[in-house]
């Protein structure tokens, strides 16, 4: 039985697509809560001018407050947390999912990186490697 989901969101299309299918199951499922997170890469956040890294921040911020308005719409009721961390994007959806938090990661099959539609995004990869609870991977 399914209560929590982690939506691991990077603000592109392909990741709201997984949004919307991790909101049809948790329509489907009954579950009650949910969180969407977005990690602002590391590589933004070294070695960059200070107004990328607010930009960086600004942008995974919007993401999440986007995420949350169409979980709102599509399931009234739902419980939204969010979360914004700075790092490296699978290492840290990995690590949110440890300790029995949620049921469920769900992401999409690649984002930003431009990704062969035959092929996992190196994120969602690494992250069906490590993680130690089931992952859905949309594409």
């Amino acid at each position: 039985m399914l209560r929590k989901i982690l939506v691991a969101l990077d603000g592109s299309d392909q990741s709201f697509v997984a949004l919307e299918n991790a909101l049809d199951i948790a329509v489907g499922c009954r579950v009650a809560e949910m969180e969407v997170m977005t990690v602002v890469p590391t590589y933004a956040v070294i070695g960059v001018p200070p107004m990328n890294v607010d930009k960086a921040e600004k942008y995974a911020q919007d993401t999440v407050a986007k995420a949350v308005k169409v979980a709102k719409e599509r399931v009234p009721g739902i419980l939204v947390k969010t979360k914004v961390v700075d790092g490296h994007p699978a290492q840290m959806i990995v690590q949110e999912a440890r300790d029995g938090k949620y049921d469920l990661i769900v992401v999409g099959r690649g984002g930003h990186g431009g990704v062969p539609k035959n092929e996992l995004g190196s994120v969602s990869r690494r992250v069906v490697e490590q993680a130690t609870i089931p992952v859905l991977v949309i594409k």
